[in-house]
């Protein structure tokens, strides 16, 4: 896919001698409407998760934003231990975006509101019962009840999407793609969002070549596109 979007990328930008995107720019720019675009998938899966309104099109939101969220989905991870200074605390993956579930021996985890950590260790039942975990999220870090349990907690966790890298070999002086290179990697949005992905980079290569009409075109197809899907 990274490389249909670089050719067309390239031929709207070249189409009036309008300037002329690098590799490394292009990459770059694909990094930052990659993950614009993945953060609108969970904007869009929780939306029409909690709409209260009826909408014919919810069950089609959900269904096409669960199929691209799936690719981002982790293997349970057994979770690094390590101490803050003050308890035994859990590290996040480097990589993660957003939280799925913790389990310990089999069992899920609850997350527990913050506001009802006093309560909770109060309880001799529940705060200390290692049958009824319970976990706080602090930054990047989980700390788990009861403070026994300091191993064996695995996450499963959406992580964020691999940089998108278009590699090439250089012929004549001119870029030109090669996948076998080392590095390369192809962009991981869903196949339906190739036209979107494409706005979203000229919008940044308008911006970078000070290019006014295609910032103003790009926006504008990009508002049109997001006004079709929420109809």
């Amino acid at each position: 896919m990274i490389n249909d979007i670089y050719n067309l990328t390239k031929f709207i930008l070249n189409k009036e001698s309008r300037g002329y995107i690098t590799p490394l720019q292009f990459n770059t720019f694909a990094k930052q409407a990659q993950q614009e675009i993945v953060d609108g998938y969970f904007y869009d899966y929780n939306k029409a998760s909690v709409s209260r309104v009826a909408r014919a099109n919810d069950k089609q939101i959900l269904k096409k934003t669960r199929e691209n969220m799936d690719v981002f989905i982790s293997q349970p991870t057994d979770l690094t231990p390590a101490y803050d200074g003050m308890a035994q605390v859990f590290n996040q993956p480097n990589d993660m975006y957003t939280t799925i579930n913790l389990t310990y021996n089999g069992r899920e985890i609850e997350l527990l509101d913050r506001d009802k950590i006093s309560y909770h260790l109060q309880d001799d039942f529940s705060g200390n019962n290692v049958f009824y975990p319970t976990y706080i999220k602090y930054a990047n870090t989980y700390k788990v009840f009861p403070s026994t349990i300091v191993s064996g907690v695995y996450l499963t966790y959406f992580r964020t999407p691999k940089d998108p890298n278009w590699t090439y070999t250089v012929i004549n002086d001119n870029p030109v793609f090669n996948s076998s290179l080392p590095g390369y990697q192809d962009l991981e949005i869903g196949f339906d969002d190739k036209f979107e992905i494409t706005m979203k980079i000229l919008k940044y290569a308008g911006l970078n070549i000070r290019e006014a009409d295609i910032v103003q075109a790009a926006v504008a197809f990009e508002a049109q596109d997001n006004q079709l899907q929420n109809q």
